[in-house]
């Protein structure tokens, strides 16, 4: 906004009430390019928009939703000028510093900002730790070495007896949690291992389960996890396994020692993972009474940043049983507060009283109720923030495409824009408060219809066929699925 650096021109026109007087900024224009000027009013037509911008004491911020990678879908990235303040997803992750400061803006917003009641008693970032999918089981088994009934019986008896701990109690510690941990983990470790050795994984991981499950089964000396699977990969070396191994994989003993050699490398490397996870969990998370893998909550941001990291480190099917969040936030209501919150916490901080904030695709993420509510529950966190932290009202421009926010406003506040016949953009005929949000839509927003495209041709088509009597029996079944009774009997009426 109000910098050169597009080839789109435009003017921005700020009107001063106690001199009665409109300041005109160009963008890509100067006096020379306007050939005339009608105004109730004197102007003047401003030379350095930065220097105007900072002697009147305008903040320009623009905030939207846009994902931090949106620049993919886009040919090129326009620098915005150092006078426009960039509260965009993208500007709060470009650093370890600047994802710190965006975390901590949420939580002021939540704790402090946001006033609708019952939103949410605590809202904190939760991490849910839990076992893998059974799926690994069902799909090695009836492939050798898991193809006889003894086998299988075995290695399901050895599922059904395992009971991993996901709560702990005021004795909790690193080593409980990385056990508890490997436990929860064992198949998708075991699926991870498989791969990581280089034998075909429908060979390998039937093989690595029914020696677990097997080391498991007769573990009556009390061995941790981590233990058993050490003594699963020394069964692994023996001449059994080494020969059997040689004859599914087709392979000679040297390249299945090789094999047990990256096993044993990647476990122990995971190990260390885990270790680590685990340690984390015990210093960031444990209250000193008790401990719940299934909803670990934080508001720590290091906590955060640590824990996701380590679980990035793991193989994608091991890191797929770590789920993290804002806990009992949706998308949309999180793309709500994305917005609220950056606003929130910048006017909290600005000095200057005259603030244009500019919402760029307010709608993006949001459901329609959500929508349907963005202006009211805007304008009441503005008030809020002008009543309890005596920040005076910023002046809001919204950039959507939603018919449902656009109800809301008066024609004279909206500016339409469409394109003309020649590909030039244009103004066009403002529709909103008062109009049902159907008209918006058609006129509004300038759709060609009410139906989806797809459908509008099918439906052009059977309406051509049932003038000429043309429907065919494929035709009937379709009308008769449409729930809409008047189009369905419309339809039907015509053949």
């Amino acid at each position: 906004m109000l910098e050169a650096r597009t080839d789109s021109r435009a003017l921005v026109v700020f009107y001063d009430e106690q001199a009665d007087s409109y300041f005109i900024c160009g963008v890509n224009m100067d006096v020379t390019d306007m050939e005339a000027v009608k105004a109730d009013s004197e102007y003047v037509f401003v030379v350095n928009n930065r220097l105007f911008l900072s002697r009147n004491k305008v903040n320009l911020v623009k905030v939207n939703n846009l994902p931090a990678d949106d620049g993919l879908l886009t040919l090129s990235a326009v620098k915005s000028a150092r006078y426009v303040k960039e509260l965009t997803v993208r500007e709060n992750v470009k650093s370890v510093k600047r994802r710190k400061q965006y975390f901590e803006k949420l939580i002021d917003y939540y704790t402090n900002g946001q006033s609708r009641d019952g939103f949410m008693e605590e809202v904190a970032f939760a991490f849910t730790f839990s076992g893998s999918p059974v799926s690994i089981l069902v799909g090695a088994t009836n492939k050798a070495p898991l193809d006889s009934e003894e086998r299988i019986a075995k290695v399901n008896e050895w599922y059904k007896r395992r009971r991993p701990q996901v709560v702990f109690g005021d004795e909790t510690s690193y080593s409980l949690v990385f056990q508890s941990l490997l436990e929860l983990n064992t198949l998708s470790l075991l699926s991870a291992l498989a791969i990581d050795s280089g034998v075909a994984k429908k060979i390998m991981l039937p093989c690595l389960l029914a020696e677990f499950s097997e080391v498991d089964l007769q573990n009556e000396e009390g061995m941790s996890n981590s233990n058993l699977l050490r003594r699963m990969l020394e069964r692994l070396s023996s001449n059994t396994i080494v020969s059997y191994l040689c004859k599914a994989a087709d392979l000679s003993a040297s390249e299945v020692f090789r094999a047990v050699s990256n096993v044993e490398s990647s476990m122990e490397e995971y190990f260390g993972v885990f270790n680590m996870i685990a340690e984390t969990i015990c210093d960031h998370f444990f209250d000193g009474e008790s401990l719940h893998l299934n909803r670990l909550t934080t508001t720590d941001y290091f906590a955060i940043e640590s824990l996701t990291a380590l679980i990035s480190s793991l193989p994608d099917n091991i890191a797929a049983n770590m789920r993290w969040g804002w806990r009992g936030v949706s998308t949309g209501e999180l793309a709500r507060s994305h917005i609220f919150a950056e606003i929130y916490a910048f006017l909290k901080k600005s000095w200057f009283s005259n603030n244009i904030i500019v919402i760029d695709e307010a709608d993006l993420y949001l459901h329609p109720e959500w929508q349907r509510t963005f202006l009211y529950d805007l304008l009441h966190h503005l008030d809020n923030m002008r009543m309890y932290e005596n920040i005076s009202r910023p002046q809001v421009i919204i950039c959507t495409h939603s018919p449902i926010i656009v109800s809301d406003f008066l024609p004279e506040s909206i500016v339409s824009l469409r394109k003309d016949e020649y590909g030039q953009t244009v103004l066009a005929e403002s529709f909103g408060f008062g109009n049902a949000i159907g008209d918006i839509y058609m006129s509004g927003m300038h759709l060609q219809s009410t139906f989806g495209e797809h459908a509008k041709k099918i439906l052009d088509r059977i309406i051509v066929d049932a003038r000429q009597g043309n429907l065919s029996d494929e035709d009937y079944r379709l009308v008769q699925k449409i729930p809409n009774n008047h189009v369905k009997n419309f339809l039907l009426s015509h053949d």
